[in-house]
């Protein structure tokens, strides 16, 4: 049953931050200027006497054509919801909506989101999914409701800086080519207290994904990208030896890398919490386990898996229908391409660490490696060639 208790400590909290803003927390969304979408101005964001200039504010944001979609995703988020809900609310370029999929939250959680419906100052629009989805098939499915030109993934736990959307406005502005830009964010704990780099689980960098990948892989938080992005068959992305999707943050990095052009902010504009709970570090530091683990068969096991992903991505991009949006022809035959030389390096680091095969074979994969150094190095890096000749030498 929801802890009706802290609904209600939720929505009072909710309530005390609309009139703190000036509007009235009872109101229905729809009426006088919040029902016209305007962007309110910093200084005063939601003052009635500041409505005339609100409309010249919002002529600007038309002529850039960016409207922002939030993509949020749920389950049992009661705890944190709160303060993101007021941070979406505080920001001084609003989002065009905000879309929310519940993955079937037992506690407050739907509550707290249907309170905030009626007094947000944009349109929220609420889906609970029948059945439990999984945190990035729940993601995806919400991003594809979204009705906006941008799409920002948002994290139930996470806060956003009031500035985050209109940085990346002010970046899309300055660079009309781009397709997906990522920022930087903060580590905190639970208490949103900043957590020294020595603590972590990861780098906020992900600097262990060079010793395994060419795609450096992103938070979904840390993302906006265009909606073409989810208008391509994500449905029949590849799966893993174990049968699961691959999350939404990694496919839509991997999408990036092959056919968007990219941007990265230096401004750290989310607090990312840190808690026990957290579905997403305890999927990223059971990976890490295994990728830079020091096991030469789980070492070829990743290699292996990884070989079979981007082979299947081959075939993903080449099976893409030609009217599919922003992707032409030529453009999926380079990524195809990519991702077939992708796969054979996988394959060749797989023989390198396989026992199986004798010394001699193993010496001759690790040599095609070293012919193969100036491109993998301009794409991994070094530290992938001098991991694997350890593991060459320290192997029978």
């Amino acid at each position: 049953m929801p802890n009706r208790g802290c609904a209600r400590s939720a929505c009072r909290g909710i309530s005390a931050f609309c009139r703190r803003r000036g509007f009235d927390a009872h109101a229905p969304h729809g009426s006088d200027h919040l029902a016209r979408g305007l962007d309110p101005l910093p200084a005063s964001p939601w003052s009635p006497a500041s409505a005339g200039r609100r409309c010249v504010r919002r002529s600007s944001v038309v002529v850039t054509g960016m409207r922002i979609s939030v993509a949020l995703a749920t389950y049992n988020g009661a705890r944190y919801l709160e303060p993101q809900l007021e941070s979406l609310a505080g920001q001084t370029h609003l989002p065009a909506e905000l879309v929310v999929g519940d993955d079937g939250s037992s506690d407050a959680t739907i509550e707290i989101l249907e309170r905030f419906a009626r007094v947000a100052p944009f349109p929220v629009r609420i889906s609970q999914n029948p059945t439990n989805r999984g945190h990035g098939q729940n993601f995806l499915e919400t991003a594809s409701r979204c009705r906006g030109d941008w799409i920002a993934f948002c994290d139930q736990d996470d806060i956003w800086s009031t500035e985050k959307l209109k940085r990346f406005q002010h970046a899309s502005i300055r660079r009309p080519q781009l397709d997906w830009m990522v920022c930087r964010n903060r580590y905190v704990d639970d208490r949103l207290r900043t957590m020294r780099r020595a603590t972590l689980a990861l780098s906020e960098r992900g600097n262990w994904m060079p010793l395994t990948s060419p795609v450096r892989i992103h938070d979904g938080h840390r993302m906006i990208f265009r909606r073409w992005f989810v208008d391509l068959p994500w449905q029949r992305r590849p799966v893993s030896t174990d049968g699961r999707l691959i999350t939404h943050d990694r496919w839509l990095s991997v999408i990036g890398y092959l056919f968007g052009h990219r941007h990265f902010l230096r401004d750290r504009l989310t607090l990312y919490r840190q808690h026990q709970g957290s579905v997403t570090m305890q999927a990223k530091a059971a990976e890490r386990s295994v990728a830079v683990g020091h096991r030469l068969d789980a070492r070829r096991d990743f290699f292996a898996e990884r070989d079979r992903f981007w082979s299947a991505m081959e075939h993903w991009c080449l099976s893409l229908p030609m009217d599919s949006c922003a992707k032409d022809e030529a453009s999926a035959a380079t990524a195809a391409r990519q991702c077939r030389q992708i796969a054979q390096f996988y394959r060749d680091r797989a023989r390198v660490c396989d026992r199986t095969l004798d010394r001699q074979r193993r010496v001759s994969a690790y040599g095609v490696l070293v012919q193969r150094s100036g491109t993998y190095a301009a794409v991994f890096g070094q530290p992938p060639l001098i991991r694997d000749l350890f593991a060459l030498m320290g192997t029978p």
